[in-house]
């Protein structure tokens, strides 16, 4: 395997992984800056606040996108192992 043949199977590792989880962070963001914001408004401080709806979201955000996510992950996956014989071969 030649180093440009290493570094183009991390960026596509990287790549895939970065779509994995996008959904996911970007559901925690945006419950997280929402949580924020109504406790900086309300001066409440509650721990469990910012919690609680944050697991809903990313619980949430999994029903939603967990069979693309999964879907994505296999394809990849799929993908390398068909690359391994001629990977190995050189």
């Amino acid at each position: 395997m030649s180093q440009a043949q290493a570094y183009t199977y991390i960026q596509q590792c990287l790549w895939t992984a970065t779509q994995v989880v996008m959904p996911v962070i970007m559901a925690a963001l945006m419950v997280g800056t929402a949580i924020s914001v109504f406790q900086a408004a309300t001066q409440i401080q509650e721990q469990s606040l910012s919690f609680v709806p944050k697991v809903g979201a990313l619980l949430g955000a999994l029903a939603l996108t967990g069979g693309w996510m999964i879907t994505k992950l296999v394809e990849y996956g799929r993908s390398i192992l068909i690359d391994l014989p001629s990977v190995l071969q050189r």
